[in-house]
């Protein structure tokens, strides 16, 4: 006891638990006083520290494919993790050689769990997260890390068209008379890994995953409206769940053959290798011709359904039947065809490789501002010139002197117009 009166003393055996405590004094003489009234208190039990696990990204925070893979587009997260009730979570980045960055702290709830929201995470880069516990016995070691990888880019718009596989008629048109499901698949390029989808509407109809080269292809799971244009769009989803702008895509479904009956109207006496024209197709439809079953040439036909073709192959005299179908753009066949007898002569020059006649040449009357518009009299420096007579298809050429001025092709007609 102090000369004051007071007095202290150090337990170094007290358990945790409650206890009542009483004081009783002895004097110089040996004389012992009586106990004091008790003093009660609970000491409370104190958990060694244990390092935390590694912390978690909570649900809705993990916005890639995968809900474990530690990738997300969000710029701030929420992390979890588990502790001993009552401790103090402290949440750090990981600065590598320059140590740590304390992101913020919470306290462990009665079931062990413990969250912190708002933790921000470096923008299109890799975060790296620890945690650590304190109470009343000390700091913990740093837990292992969570590696956060943001991405808030979207990746770019996939492009695409019809698989070889379903594309029909002409390639690359987007056009096909296939519409069953499992007949129809569309392919294109995206960003590699990244998870394709295509919809009608709001139903999906196919997904696909680019492939490493950026490829992918996916078959329809629905048929195609039949002779319609089928719209359709396209959209990419990254790993961190960025989705790309959409890409419209129409499919024109047309499983309708041809119609038009096929005629001759260049005769049916040639040299060899005739060049035959015709009309009665379908406007804009291709005409194959057969000499004894084999396809000796294809031509496409007018807007109008006139046609011209050189059968090349043929370089012998002789009679031939020539069966001429029709097939559109969409693949689709008028098998019914025309049959055209045609004699080939010898010693009749070949007429696609006979020089084309000189043809006519005039001021385009629009542009004659002489007194007449045919007087060949202009003020324009730039009148256009025009003609007719020309070969059908031939090239043009506008020469002044040895300088090229312009050229253009002629139409089918033979009629062209240049402007200089």
């Amino acid at each position: 006891v102090k000369a004051d009166g007071t007095w202290s003393f150090q337990a170094t055996s007290i358990v945790s638990g409650s206890h009542s405590i009483t004081a009783k004094q002895t004097d110089v003489a040996g004389n012992v006083s009586t106990a004091s009234s008790a003093y009660s208190f609970t000491l409370p039990t104190v958990v060694a520290l244990t390092t935390p696990v590694a912390p978690t990204l909570a649900a809705g925070f993990d916005t890639g494919r995968s809900s474990s893979d530690g990738i997300t587009n969000r710029s701030t997260v929420t992390v979890n993790g588990t502790g001993v009730a009552l401790d103090t979570i402290e949440v750090f980045k990981s600065l590598g050689a320059d140590g740590y960055q304390m992101l913020g702290s919470t306290t462990v709830l009665a079931n062990g769990s413990w969250s912190l929201p708002n933790v921000s995470v470096d923008a299109n880069a890799s975060t790296g997260i620890v945690v650590r516990a304190k109470n009343s016995a000390g700091t913990s070691a740093y837990s292992s890390v969570l590696t956060v990888q943001h991405d808030g880019i979207a990746p770019s718009a996939a492009s695409v068209g019809l698989a070889s596989i379903s594309d029909s008629g002409v390639t690359a048109d987007n056009r096909t008379n296939k519409s069953a499901v499992g007949d129809v698949s569309l392919t294109g390029t995206a960003e590699v890994g990244s998870t394709v989808t295509i919809r009608s509407g709001a139903s999906t109809l196919g997904t696909a995953t680019a492939a490493l080269d950026g490829t992918w292809t996916a078959t329809l799971s629905a048929a195609l409206t039949l002779n319609a244009a089928n719209a359709l769009t396209v959209t990419t989803t990254d790993t961190a769940g960025n989705v790309s702008a959409t890409t419209n895509y129409t499919i024109t479904h047309d499983n309708i053959a041809p119609v038009g009956t096929l005629n001759l109207s260049s005769g049916s006496s040639y040299g060899v290798m005739p060049t035959l024209a015709g009309s009665g197709a379908e406007a804009n439809a291709y005409i194959d011709l057969y000499a004894a079953g084999t396809l000796i040439a294809t031509t496409q036909a007018s807007a109008t359904g006139t046609w011209r073709v050189q059968l090349n192959r043929l370089v012998d005299a002789g009679d031939y039947t020539i069966t001429a179908q029709q097939r559109d753009a969409s693949g689709n066949v008028n098998t019914t065809g025309a049959n055209f007898s045609i004699t080939l002569l010898s010693g009749v020059p070949v007429a696609a490789n006979s020089a084309p006649v000189v043809p006519n040449i005039f001021i385009l009357a629009a542009d004659d501002t002489g007194s007449s518009n045919a007087d060949g009299i202009t003020n324009l420096t730039s009148a256009r010139l025009t003609g007719t007579g020309a070969q059908a298809n031939a090239t043009i050429q506008l020469w002044e002197g040895d300088t090229l001025m312009g050229s253009t092709e002629a139409s089918t007609t033979g009629a062209w117009t240049i402007v200089p």
